[in-house]
């Protein structure tokens, strides 16, 4: 990214490598900060993922971004995005003379579901495949031509960073 100000949001299904990407970038972007919806709506206190429930903490993850730009600090984000979110950030990103970048990491089907259930077993939980094929059926179907689509099973968590930030 060529400015100095930056915003990348990240989406992708579960297990795509979405906070192992945004961990690894953060520590070498000193001056950057990561936001995740996940975590927003935790720390406001929503439960569940409902269209309402997220609405709300959307509305909480654009202050964040806006104060994080406007403090000079560059932002990651992660979060699933649909075009009401794209322009959203976009909005932010024109106000604050920042660039923006939409990377959707995805890998194959079966490395989802192992990555995902192997997170899952350390958690001591246990992989609800039907809600994962329900969220995965609609993440695969977006129109993915405002992104840089990767995937992480072809690539290590460095070339991903690698390719994101150049």
């Amino acid at each position: 990214m060529k400015r100095e100000l930056w915003l990348l949001a990240l989406d992708g299904s579960k297990g795509a490598g979405k906070s192992t990407t945004s961990e690894h970038i953060l520590k070498s972007h000193p001056k950057a900060i990561g936001i995740s919806l996940d975590f927003v709506r935790k720390d406001i206190g929503i439960e569940g993922t409902s269209f309402g429930k997220n609405k709300i903490a959307f509305e909480e993850v654009k202050s964040r971004i806006a104060h994080a730009l406007e403090d000079g600090k560059c932002v990651l984000l992660d979060c699933g995005l649909d075009d009401y979110r794209i322009a959203s950030i976009k909005q932010l990103a024109d106000k604050y003379d920042a660039d923006t970048m939409f990377v959707f990491l995805t890998a194959p089907y079966e490395v989802l579901v192992e990555r995902v259930r192997a997170r899952d077993v350390t958690k001591g939980k246990e992989l609800n495949l039907q809600r994962f094929d329900e969220v995965y059926k609609i993440v695969m179907h977006k129109d993915f031509s405002q992104y840089l689509v990767l995937d992480t099973s072809m690539l290590s968590v460095t070339q991903i960073a690698q390719k994101i930030m150049m």
